[in-house]
């Protein structure tokens, strides 16, 4: 092989592994954002049936909870 093809081989190389790390960040992060969808919806449902079963106003759900609401929209 002569040089040049040696070096875009190495250069494809280099795209190709950067591609492939960047795509498994995004996943990884992607995964993660799911993960804390998941608890504030299991959150806010949680207390929901609380206030429900309390008969209390939506308006007394703790400020973290407002920011999960905030997170779901």
């Amino acid at each position: 092989m002569s040089d040049r093809t040696i070096v875009i081989l190495v250069i494809f190389t280099i795209v190709a592994t950067i591609s492939a790390m960047v795509a498994y960040q995004r996943h990884r992060v992607q995964q993660h954002h799911d993960r804390v969808r998941i608890v504030c919806e299991l959150r806010l449902h949680a207390a929901q049936t609380a206030l429900d079963s309390a008969g209390a106003y939506a308006s007394s759900i703790p400020a973290d909870m407002h920011l999960c609401v905030e997170i779901l929209q």
